[in-house]
């Protein structure tokens, strides 16, 4: 057990564990020799518990604070939320191939063939091929981009179907 104080706890291990009494003068010694009672057993209980639930909102106060720093930094870099609507055309990141150390991976490419979205579950998706075959799994909005198709192609023609 150290006695460094963590930042996210306000508090050393030592003293949420053991329930080390902080913040206080020290006990006169005349106080310190006589018998403890079932009373300084309660109330040394109740600072322990307090002390614990202390440690315990500042955990949560820190993890609100990081969390909403995470927010701001994706929001910067990406404003807006990105909802896609059933039919829409999206392809896939493959992020498998991030950290492959495979020459082939070099070739294939990031970003899937196009598929089409078939129904949203908060930020996650399900998705089908063109020809209408589901895929299994959800996909996160995080790993979808739009796919526009070029113009006259066959894909263009049935995606134009698909929106009317």
């Amino acid at each position: 057990m150290n006695r460094r104080i963590l930042p996210a706890l306000k508090f050393t291990p030592k003293e949420l564990l053991f329930g080390m009494v902080i913040n206080t003068k020290p006990t006169d010694l005349d106080q310190s020799i006589l018998p403890v009672t079932e009373t300084d057993v309660e109330l040394q209980m109740a600072y322990v518990g307090q002390q614990r639930l202390d440690g315990y909102a500042a955990a949560v106060t820190h993890a609100i604070k990081r969390k909403s720093l995470f927010d701001k930094s994706v929001l910067e870099r990406n404003p807006g939320e990105v909802i896609f609507s059933k039919g829409q055309l999206v392809q896939v990141y493959r992020n498998d191939l991030d950290y492959t150390f495979k020459s082939e991976r070099k070739l294939l490419p990031k970003w899937s063939q196009p598929y089409r979205v078939t129904s949203r579950n908060l930020n996650s998706y399900k998705l089908e091929t063109t020809d209408g075959a589901a895929i299994n799994g959800d996909f996160s909005a995080r790993r979808l981009r739009q796919f526009i198709p070029r113009e006259g192609t066959k894909l263009a023609e049935d995606q134009k179907a698909v929106e009317e």
